[in-house]
């Protein structure tokens, strides 16, 4: 998960060529590490039950085998790597969703602990700085889902699945006004590609969904507000974490249990498995 944060912080646009040959780069390593790190296991704890040596043959492993010249050991796994979604689990860690471009700069999320706007971590950390008057950079190597053409979301997913020998998540997250014509476009593209599958979904298309351009009655405005807010809050926890006045809690503000949340200002802050927390917003400081 991250890809967008880390093509932002190289000034790679999402989609670009530049940005397929990045992701290839990452995912063989990611690749050419699990196969090497199996072989050593399968030394110290065996094969795993059902390996053959003939598996070397399949497509996924040859080509490992072409391009390094190893591939005569067993290994302790029968399949690697699989790229997961990560919408919730990267909440947790203020990255951007998987392999995903940012749905927004600014994105409304409802779930289960309610609504909020859910901010473009790694675009604050670039940019915040410099935010004063216009938050949203012309930078063109900062581009959200609405601006990803199919033909780029196809060829990042086919980047990734070249070095991938399980599934693969990625959505293809169409604007509203995406005609019938560019949705067939996308899924012939992917047949042609040899994509396993593919996921798309256009904006608005089903009553409810959990990633919204902006709050419905919200103007830009309020949002460019938030966002300031957001780089302010974020500012703070860092000065508190470099003069080492920040309890041990990386990701947030320390407060005395029974005070007033930080994120939502309506619910009361619980110490509870060793971390601070909010039921009302979700918040935590861990």
């Amino acid at each position: 998960m991250g890809l967008a944060d880390a093509l932002l912080a190289l000034d790679i646009r999402y989609g670009s060529q530049d940005s397929v040959e990045f992701t290839e780069r990452v995912f063989r390593n990611m690749k050419d590490v699990a196969i090497l790190e199996s072989m050593e296991i399968a030394k110290e704890k065996g094969a795993a039950r059902a390996w053959r040596d003939d598996m070397w043959d399949r497509p996924y492993l040859r080509e490992f085998r072409e391009r390094t010249g190893i591939g005569e050991n067993p290994m302790r796994n029968l399949f690697l790597l699989t790229q997961a979604p990560t919408g919730t689990t990267s909440l947790l860690a203020g990255v951007n969703s998987g392999i995903e471009p940012y749905f927004n700069l600014a994105t409304w999320r409802e779930d289960r602990t309610g609504g909020r706007y859910v901010y473009a971590r790694a675009y604050i950390d670039k940019f915040g700085q410099h935010s004063e008057g216009n938050p949203w950079p012309k930078d063109s190597s900062v581009v959200t889902s609405k601006d990803v053409r199919i033909d780029e979301h196809i060829a990042i997913q086919a980047a990734v699945q070249k070095y991938v020998d399980s599934s693969v998540s990625k959505t293809i997250n169409a604007p509203a006004e995406q005609t019938a014509e560019e949705t067939a476009r996308a899924f012939t593209q992917a047949y042609y590609k040899g994509l396993k599958g593919i996921a798309y979904y256009r904006d608005g298309s089903r009553d409810v969904q959990v990633l919204h351009h902006e709050k419905k009655g919200v103007d830009s405005q309020t949002i460019i507000d938030g966002l300031r807010k957001e780089i302010t809050k974020l500012e703070g926890q860092l000065s508190l974490a470099k003069n080492g006045k920040d309890g041990g809690s990386p990701l947030g503000i320390p407060q005395p249990e029974g005070s007033q949340c930080p994120e939502c200002e309506v619910g009361e802050i619980i110490y509870e498995e060793g971390c601070q927390k909010c039921y009302s917003c979700g918040w935590s400081a861990c």
